[in-house]
């Protein structure tokens, strides 16, 4: 759900990814498990910032040791300034499925990371890539479903036509990764946070920071509940609880998020007087677009080739949902409306080019779909009633894009698993400090969410974000200043007057 694989992916930018290696199919090697190797970093280190790298081994299935082996990654980015503090902050990825970004590229974006977070000075900062994300051996990517994503950019408005040809690449998909030897029984959240505990030990850290944004928040979740020792704080940035039932709140989640914007809309300068009735707009523009779609060219990134999406009004909603979640809709979804008032498709060009690189597994953020679904449909998708999501989806359907059509639902179908654990969903209590950050227009992990989260955790402090949506730390220069103020302190409230001073 956080979100749904593919509708994670539009607007996204994509990984290519590998099934698996040599070492990921042999079983361990002599000696005991796990294990911890330091290696020459994999990527150039700029001037001024220091790293260590390294790979640590642990069985596929921890109560076998003997068996296969999984390979992550591990880079240990050193505090940009004096001396490191003995608590470092762990990082912990959404989805579930969404890489660390410790390859050569993604590694970029960190380095802009440990020079402008400042809660982050002072700190090293740990990049925990997740077994079967990324550049972990097996990596879970559905090659199969980037494969297909072009047929898919053809059909979008056809959405029962594209649900079948990605349930259909999904299953071929798991089919692969069985036939690989594969027990993708062992890639959920239990067997993560076994790594998580074994990475500590590895490392000799007698206590660290978990910092997790979405499906990451829920892990660090289970972190406290079943290792919770040298766990000295907690940020969760877009929390998503494991007691939520979140296909059922997924279609109402969209429209409340809307409904929001419209009225921060009347709140911010810019955006009020660009459109002072932006619900007006929104849907005077949708119904224009599914008449007159925007025909939008943008490069095939495989070839340089030109290739031409018509934007609908379907389109519209999705692009700005996107926008809901990772960007300022405020200002994004006027910048889109101009474009289509003004017939200028150069505006929506870097939003359309990613919704291609997505579909086609590019660039550096993709999905690992078996990862994804390995999770979700053992931990999540059993748990919510087919027949209620399908009702509410109609009763909330006037925010309804491309990634809602493709719900996980029908994908699960062809994910069979284990029987759902009814433990999984339980409520998770601790006393660990926490900060919890929810923002006022995630249309992914709702405030609801935030709300819930807080009232199970006595020691955490819950900071609702006006005006922005999903994964805070990213976004909000108030956030970062009150997870400085958080980490240094965990116990005391931290001062929330930079939210009155709007952003």
């Amino acid at each position: 759900m956080i979100g749904n694989s593919l509708s994670r992916a539009i607007g996204a930018l994509a990984f290519a990814g590998i099934l698996a290696s040599p070492v990921s199919a042999a079983t361990a090697a002599a000696g005991t498990l796990p294990q911890y190797e330091a290696a020459e970093c994999w990527f150039p280190v700029p001037k001024g910032q220091k790293a260590e790298c390294g790979y640590m081994t642990v069985a596929e299935n921890h109560a076998e040791p003997d068996g296969r082996t999984v390979r992550l990654p591990v880079v240990v980015i050193k505090a940009s300034a004096g001396k490191s503090k003995a608590d470092p902050v762990v990082f912990l990825t959404g989805g579930p499925g969404q890489p660390i970004g410790a390859d050569k590229d993604g590694i970029k974006n960190w380095w802009l990371f440990a020079n402008f977070w400042p809660w982050m000075k002072g700190r090293d900062l740990i990049l925990f890539e997740q077994r079967g994300n990324g550049m972990s051996e097996p990596n879970l990517n559905c090659t199969e479903a980037d494969a297909r994503g072009m047929d898919m950019l053809r059909s979008l408005e056809d959405s029962v036509r594209v649900r079948e040809i990605y349930r259909q690449a999904i299953a071929e998909c798991r089919t692969r990764l069985i036939g690989a030897g594969i027990d993708l029984n062992l890639y959920g959240t239990r067997e993560t946070v076994k790594d998580l505990t074994d990475l500590r030990h590895l490392l000799g850290i007698k206590q660290w920071n978990l910092h997790g944004v979405s499906y990451g928040t829920r892990l660090a979740l289970a972190a406290m509940r079943d290792a919770p020792e040298g766990i000295r704080s907690v940020i969760l940035d877009s929390p998503y609880p494991p007691e939520v039932r979140a296909y059922e709140s997924q279609a109402a989640g969209v429209e409340e998020a809307f409904q929001k914007l419209f009225k921060a809309c009347d709140r911010n300068r810019y955006c009020h007087r660009r459109y002072p009735n932006l619900e007006h707009a929104i849907f005077e523009q949708i119904e224009w677009l599914n008449v007159r779609p925007l025909p939008v060219t943008v490069s095939d990134p495989r070839n340089g080739q030109p290739f031409t999406i018509d934007v609908t009004g379907r389109a519209l909603v999705e692009l700005t949902r996107w926008a809901l979640a990772f960007d300022d809709a405020r200002y994004a979804l006027p910048a889109y409306l101009d474009a289509v008032s003004s017939v200028d498709p150069a505006i929506l060009e870097p939003a359309v080019a990613g919704m291609v690189d997505g579909y086609l597994g590019l660039g550096s953020d993709d999905m690992s779909e078996g990862k994804y679904f390995a999770v979700e449909c053992v931990e999540e998708v059993p748990f919510n009633d087919a027949a209620r999501v399908q009702e509410l989806r109609i009763k909330h359907h006037r925010f309804a894009g491309f990634g809602y059509q493709l719900e996980d639902l029908s994908a699960c179908s062809a994910w069979p698993s284990e029987a759902p654990d009814a433990s999984l969903k339980a409520p998770i209590k601790s006393d660990i400090p926490t900060l919890i950050l929810s923002g006022e227009l995630d249309p992914i992990t709702p405030v609801e969410y935030g709300r819930i989260t807080a009232s199970r955790l006595p020691n955490s402090h819950l900071v609702e974000v006006p005006g922005l949506g999903h994964s805070l730390l990213s976004n909000s220069k108030c956030a970062i200043e009150i997870a400085g103020a958080f980490l240094n302190n965990p116990k005391a409230a931290p001062s929330e007057s930079c939210l009155k001073q709007g952003e």
